[in-house]
């Protein structure tokens, strides 16, 4: 796949849209985000990335918007700990789109899906002994997992038909180590979430901004590939680990039971690994927390 002037499109209108958009720049590509509103443009704009607002929902639209790229990244959208869950990748939006590209114009359509899929495996049946593995055959119970499930059948029905180069992300919980929570931290003031979950499966920002631009000419077509670290964690570990750094006292007492309830189960990530030929820059979630403390220093020193 050629490596300049390659027109990559962008669904989704988030911080991490613009933050691969930025990544995509810095290698000579033409970068173009799909926004639901004028009104978001400027901000995609300074960044030179071109933004197009446009309805997905519209089969004249989605043909427009898609008409000139050689790569499409269909993001979706995230939840935020402690509030509610935004609606999954919009089904009908993805089938517009499929119905409406070219055969043989998209030389790579990436999306990221969600290890929501998985969520109704029970751990410890009939599964891998290294963890479960993108062949684990799950009937999710969440609308999110099911609704992600559902996109990938698509774009694996179209990979089947026609060779459609679908590449299926399944992120764990994308994280970065933000300014703003670390000073609550250190202060002592931070309000742990409310919906702690009883293990992180995650991926640290800068190595999935790595695994994304990677999939371009990596990804296989017609295959999902789980994305996350090396080290499944508890908030325990994650939240204590974190005051540590900070010299703080530690946010989540040895007393709480979230680490005794926490399932015994690992997603493996070897699969995605191996074929895109990656290794972690920040394997587990002590280097992303030292990864972020170094640049909110960096970027306390630049302001003052």
């Amino acid at each position: 796949m050629p490596k300049q002037f390659t027109t990559i499109l962008l669904i989704g209108e988030g911080q991490l849209t613009k933050q691969l958009g930025v990544r995509l720049l810095q290698h000579d590509h033409s970068v173009w985000a799909l926004i639901s509103s004028d009104g978001l443009a400027p901000g995609f704009a300074r960044l030179g990335i071109n933004p197009l607002a446009a309805d997905l929902s519209e089969p004249f639209l989605a043909k427009m918007a898609v008409a000139n790229a050689d790569v499409i990244f269909h993001l979706a959208n995230r939840r935020q700990h402690g509030m509610a869950a935004p609606e999954p990748t919009d089904l009908k939006a993805l089938q517009n789109i499929l119905s409406v590209i070219p055969r043989g114009t998209v030389k790579r359509y990436i999306y990221e899906s969600s290890l929501a899929v998985y969520d109704n495996v029970v751990p410890g049946q009939n599964l891998p002994a290294a963890g479960i593995d993108e062949k684990v055959f799950s009937r999710p119970k969440s609308a999110t997992g099911r609704i992600h499930l559902e996109a990938e059948r698509e774009i694996l029905a179209r990979f089947s038909e026609e060779g459609f180069p679908g590449v299926i992300l399944r992120t764990g919980a994308l994280y970065q180590a933000l300014p703003g929570i670390l000073d609550q931290v250190r202060r002592g003031v931070y309000s742990l979430p409310a919906d702690l979950p009883a293990l992180y499966h995650r991926i640290y920002l800068e190595d999935y901004l790595d695994i994304l631009i990677a999939a371009m000419e990596k990804g296989r077509p017609g295959q999902a590939y789980n994305v996350v670290d090396q080290a499944p964690h508890t908030p325990a570990e994650y939240y204590n680990h974190m005051a540590a750094m900070l010299g703080a006292p530690p946010l989540i007492l040895p007393s709480a039971d979230l680490q005794a309830a926490a399932p015994a189960v690992r997603y493996q990530n070897e699969k995605l690994l191996k074929e895109f030929g990656l290794t972690l820059r920040f394997p587990t979630y002590r280097e992303g927390l030292l990864d972020g403390l170094q640049k909110a220093e960096d970027l306390k020193t630049r302001e003052g």
